[in-house]
């Protein structure tokens, strides 16, 4: 569920529908400039590209490192964030969902 809160689109249209979801480790991600540091260096990113009918429809990333790090996971490419995509916190953002789809 919480997957979905990086995503910019309703999952909605997807309900009683199956998404394949597909898993990588990648290289050369916008989030490893970002959050690669000395104490904890970022030694790939984790990705999942979400599939319905043959089209990507959606994703998520999170930076690979020894320490996990907090915030959950971003978009595939890391822009926009959900306060950008909902104009809402993750908590507000979370205590929506579990309303509606609970």
């Amino acid at each position: 569920m919480f997957k979905w809160a990086a995503q910019s689109i309703s999952p909605d249209d997807y309900i009683n529908e199956t998404i394949t979801v597909h898993s990588f480790s990648v290289k050369n991600h916008p989030l490893e400039d970002i959050y690669d540091t000395i104490e904890n260096p970022v030694e790939g990113v984790y990705v999942e590209v979400f599939v319905w009918n043959h089209d990507v429809i959606g994703g998520v990333s999170s930076p690979i490192a020894k320490e996990m790090y907090r915030g959950g996971y971003h978009q595939l490419d890391n822009m926009p964030s959900l306060m950008e995509i909902e104009g809402i916190d993750y908590p507000t953002w979370h205590s929506e969902w579990e309303a509606k789809y609970k």
